[in-house]
């Protein structure tokens, strides 16, 4: 997140309507440097600009080190946005299997969200001092806020959480600096891996799911939810992967080659910001209604699938 995106977010998405608005669940506080600063509960209107635009104490206003400072000449580099979401069929039973279930499924997540965070904090919370930077250092954790939702953008199921990461930390020597970004960087796939790992786990003790093998990207499918409810509940995935292959192959043809895997990856997170949709605002009884009409409509109503899927559960 730079000054820039910020801008994005707060005139395009608008951090403080789409993740603060009506309908939607409430921030909260997260990470150890949240917590040293006193930072607890729910993230209140107003706090996220403090601590993204000027680089203040959410609450007191206090300057968290040097103030962020606007220049148009210059990347200001402000946190860092996270995600963390399950594979498509755990937000299917999510929102199919009733009540019970779906608290489950959410108590699941925020446990893998929270053993990602702590990983990250452990491996990738340091920052720098010296001439250049030259000397790595421990801070006191992450200054972040969660926001959690419950459907895509194209208004299908789909839990996911995003973590907002302050480009503040706290040093062992009283001072605040900038997170070492390279870190965050190096190990967001495994944080990723463990997030899913920590799922499956959390999810097989839960509710007795069994799982598709693991895929390279460390994600694998409930067992018995049917793949073309899958696909039908997917229009998000389509829309950027129709839009990445569009990309990548007007490239390759300019170019004269095959893109290498990191630049086919760019390609595709190009799409995923570029097909954005407005963020639905239907509450949940009116998605709910629509998304069993349009299950029952393909001819998988939920009493076919789920008892095998949630046998042990159910009995």
């Amino acid at each position: 997140m730079t000054l820039g995106s910020w801008r994005y977010y707060e005139q395009e998405v608008s951090v403080e309507d789409y993740y603060l608005s009506r309908g939607q669940e409430a921030g909260v506080w997260v990470g150890s440097g949240a917590a040293a600063l006193g930072l607890s509960g729910e993230v209140e209107e107003g706090q996220l600009a403090r601590l993204f635009d000027e680089g203040r104490h959410p609450v007191s206003g206090a300057p968290l080190g040097v103030p962020y400072r606007h220049d148009s000449k210059r990347t200001v580099v402000t946190g860092f946005a996270l995600s963390f979401s399950p594979p498509k069929s755990v937000s299917l039973v999510s929102a199919f299997a009733g009540p019970e279930v779906a608290e489950e499924v959410r108590a699941a997540h925020d446990s893998a969200v929270r053993a990602a965070l702590s990983f990250l904090e452990d491996h990738a919370a340091f920052s720098r001092t010296g001439r250049g930077g030259v000397f790595q250092v421990d801070t006191a954790g992450f200054v972040a806020a969660a926001f959690t939702h419950h459907t895509s953008r194209a208004g299908d199921p789909q839990l996911h959480s995003h973590v907002l990461v302050a480009n503040k930390v706290l040093c062992g020597d009283g001072r605040w600096r900038s997170l070492d970004g390279r870190e965050v960087f190096a190990f967001q796939k495994a944080a990723g891996m463990l997030y899913n790992a920590t799922l499956r786990v959390e999810l097989s003790a839960r509710l007795g799911v069994e799982w598709h093998p693991v895929d390279r990207n460390g994600q694998a499918d409930i067992r018995g939810v049917p793949r073309e409810l899958i696909e039908l509940f997917s229009k998000r995935r389509r829309d950027v992967e129709r839009r990445g292959a569009q990309r990548i192959a007007t490239l390759e043809a300019m170019l004269g080659r095959t893109l290498t895997d990191d630049e086919r990856a760019e390609q595709y997170q190009w799409a995923t910001y570029n097909t954005r949709p407005a963020k639905t605002h239907e509450d949940e009884t009116t998605l709910d209604g629509r998304w069993r009409m349009e299950a029952d409509a393909a001819g998988w109503d939920p009493a076919r699938w789920l008892p095998d899927t949630l046998g042990r559960h159910l009995r």
